[in-house]
């Protein structure tokens, strides 16, 4: 018979063989695991670095603005008597668009008028009496001062004469002006009021707007930095030199499809915002359709044209804490991992300022599989080919 303390010895005994066999089979599998997925028998394609050309575009968002957003005001006070047009119709210039009622302002041009045919009786009548005098002045009859008053009395009745005339003007424009018209050709905006409603010249909210769309501006904003690569290669004394022969851009509207004329690269404020770091840049778009309207929304895309660069594919390179990176093969077939600096992207393509030389060759995919001094067997690819081969899982 077995003791009892000796019986539970063995069990535990028996126990730690089966942890430590167990332990043993686990510590190789992962030495196999390690030696299939980093060991030095990798095969793994590369790319030979080289020179080209690339084209591509750099996007920023935009917001359209007709070249002339105007604010329709009244210019006089009066009640709304009339509205001939309607929201988001296209109006020519001097087609009338309100009219106010205008009562009051027709009695007081025809107050005005009335009193010009007043002032005009004053001053013949004072005429009159001047040649009247005139010879008896001569003839010593009466005295000269008779003379010099009724002299001063007709200069007194043309001066009424003139601030007659010229207070019929004012109200005969007054009046003009309640017909209110459309100042250019343009699309209408929000009509803010309504039949009976009394505005004028100290009235917060405009009548509404005329947006003159044959032309759009788009304004827009790109980085310090961004800007200086874009103009990089330009001739020009200066910013707005360079913008001035700068390539046509396109316009990518707000359903992701390309507005069919190209704009051209107007201004620029010529100030680096230091809020933002950026600089303000203004395209114009031709708009003879109408197809675009102010408020519309899109992206502004901006050529670029890399000539005799360096470029490698975004799928090989890492990114770390801001840094790119890339592996590189070395003497024994041995991965090393190097910075690079970037100049520029163009689609699935980092152009590359600095940190590699046309003939070295350089991991091409496969880079979470593998770790700085992996050796591996590199089987060299087509740049295009890989790139090209590449879907991304999403879009």
């Amino acid at each position: 018979m077995i003791p009892k303390n000796s019986y539970k010895r063995t069990l535990i005994l028996n126990k730690n063989i089966i942890v430590i066999v167990v332990l043993s089979i686990f510590l190789s599998a992962c030495g196999d695991w390690k030696q299939a997925n980093w060991g030095k028998t990798l095969q793994q394609p590369v790319i030979k670095i080289t020179k080209g050309n690339y084209s591509g575009f750099t996007s920023y968002p935009t917001r359209l603005e007709g070249i002339q957003d105007i604010e329709i005001r009244a210019k006089v006070n009066g009640y709304i008597q009339n509205i001939f047009v309607d929201e988001g119709q296209f109006v020519k210039k001097g087609q009338l668009l309100f009219q106010l009622e205008a009562n009051v302002i027709s009695q007081n041009t025809a107050a005005s008028k009335a009193a010009i045919k007043s002032a005009k009786a004053s001053v013949s009548s004072a005429k009159i009496e001047v040649i009247r005098l005139r010879p008896l002045v001569e003839k010593k009859i009466i005295s000269l001062v008779q003379l010099q008053t009724a002299e001063a009395k007709l200069k007194m009745a043309k001066a009424q004469l003139y601030q007659a005339e010229s207070n019929f003007k004012a109200n005969k424009a007054n009046q003009e002006y309640t017909n209110i018209v459309s100042p250019v050709d343009g699309i209408l905006g929000k009509i803010n009021f309504r039949k009976g409603a009394l505005v004028g010249p100290a009235t917060t909210l405009s009548l509404t707007t005329v947006s003159n769309t044959q032309q759009m501006y788009a304004y827009f904003s790109v980085g310090e930095i961004e800007i200086t690569k874009m103009t990089k290669d330009i001739s020009g004394k200066n910013l707005n030199e360079k913008l001035q022969t700068f390539p046509k851009l396109e316009l990518e509207l707000s359903d992701g499809t390309l507005y069919s004329l190209k704009g051209k690269l107007e201004v620029s404020t010529g100030k680096v915002s230091p809020k933002t770091g950026a600089i303000q840049l203004r395209a114009i778009f031709e708009n003879p359709k109408g197809e675009l309207l102010s408020g519309n929304t899109g992206l502004i895309k901006i050529p670029h044209q890399y000539k005799n660069r360096i470029a490698v594919p975004t799928m090989s390179t890492l990114n770390i804490q801001g840094i790119i990176m890339v592996y590189s093969l070395s003497e024994g077939d041995t991965l090393r991992m190097r910075p690079i600096q970037i100049g520029g992207e163009v689609d699935k393509f980092l152009i590359v300022d600095r940190g590699l030389e046309t003939g070295e060759k350089i991991l091409a995919q496969g880079l979470g599989k593998v770790y700085p001094n992996t050796v591996i067997i590199p089987t060299e690819v087509k740049m295009d080919s890989l790139v090209n081969s590449f879907q991304p899982l999403f879009k």
